[in-house]
């Protein structure tokens, strides 16, 4: 009787180990799916991240380059004797960017091409803070004070 109450007991103990194993390999194994979703998300937001920032540098960039792009028309047109491809150019570069007709699709690895929008407004589209939404709309009114200057030499030739 002794012996078979001690053989009772020692299974008893190893079906208690064997449960307290399989529930902690269980909890476990549950952490380390939330822990592998976790990190799928935060990835998924990284890389989301980096792709709104790329696009921001890349529309900002076109920014610059539009005025470098108006300027150059300007002065060409101007020591070109008034060719006309020049203010051609000049208009065709403040229509776009001002929302009066599609982009081109040659900007920026062809972002938004064919769209008809304001360049403010596609920004704000595509994620630029309040704060750096204010920087370019003050870039923006530099460059048009300088079309006024640029477009009062155009008049004069």
């Amino acid at each position: 009787m002794g012996a078979s109450n001690l053989t009772s007991k020692k299974q008893s103990s190893i079906k208690m180990r064997f449960i307290v194993q399989s529930t902690a390999i269980i909890l476990m194994m549950v952490c380390l799916i939330g822990m592998i979703v976790m990190v799928r998300i935060s990835i998924n937001d990284i890389l989301h991240t980096h792709e709104k920032t790329s696009v921001c540098q890349l529309l900002a960039n076109e920014l610059r380059q539009s005025s470098e792009d108006l300027s150059n028309n300007s002065r060409m047109y101007v020591v070109s004797g008034g060719d006309e491809i020049y203010s051609n150019e000049y208009e065709d570069i403040l229509a776009w960017r001002s929302g009066r007709a599609p982009r081109p699709s040659n900007l920026a690895d062809n972002l938004f091409p064919g769209e008809t929008i304001n360049l403010v407004d596609l920004l704000e589209q595509v994620g630029f803070t309040e704060e750096e939404l204010i920087t370019v709309e003050t870039s923006l009114a530099l460059s048009d004070g300088l079309g006024k200057t640029e477009a009062q030499a155009m008049e004069s030739i």
